[in-house]
């Protein structure tokens, strides 16, 4: 760890220390591993969300899109800043970990990732953002019309094969 030249170097060793959590099955050492390495790109998550920190970041995608139609995110740019990059790779690590210790640190990353896709563009961890974005929003928030586009969205990354 004391060797990274970079935040980016950094987070490829918490990246492996967190993969070796979740293969012994340590999911609350992973997620604090994890929430570590975020802490290095200006990413502050709690290991434990209230409904409320759910809510706000939920609500910041709406925000976020300013307008524009969920399916217009195919057409994202791909996210080209590297610190950025390794963040989203380390938000997507999380969220296995996350499902196992806090359901709301799960729905609460979810969202930031689809957060930070919108802002920044798009990653291989976009469109798994955007199939777990379907899944709670039609299964948490009853919002089924715009679960289902967010799943097709990820399918449709998925198929046009973006080299992410």
């Amino acid at each position: 760890m004391q060797r990274g030249a970079s935040n980016v170097d950094q987070a490829s060793v918490h990246h492996l220390k967190v993969q070796l959590h979740i293969v012994r099955s340590e999911s609350p050492q992973a997620v604090a591993s994890a929430i570590t390495c975020l802490r290095l790109f200006g990413i502050d998550i709690p290991p434990h969300p209230t409904w409320e920190h759910v809510q706000t970041e939920s609500e910041a995608i709406w925000h976020n899109l300013k307008g524009q139609s969920i399916e217009s995110l195919i057409d994202l740019p791909l996210m080209s800043d590297p610190e950025m990059r390794a963040a989203m790779d380390m938000l997507s690590a999380l969220l296995p970990p996350a499902y196992f210790t806090d359901h709301q640190l799960f729905c609460l990353l979810v969202c930031r990732l689809v957060n930070v896709s919108v802002q920044h563009g798009t990653t291989g961890a976009s469109a798994l953002a955007y199939g777990y974005c379907g899944v709670i929003l039609g299964a948490v928030s009853h919002r089924y019309s715009e679960g289902y586009r967010f799943a097709k969205l990820a399918c449709d990354l998925v198929d046009i094969g973006t080299d992410v």
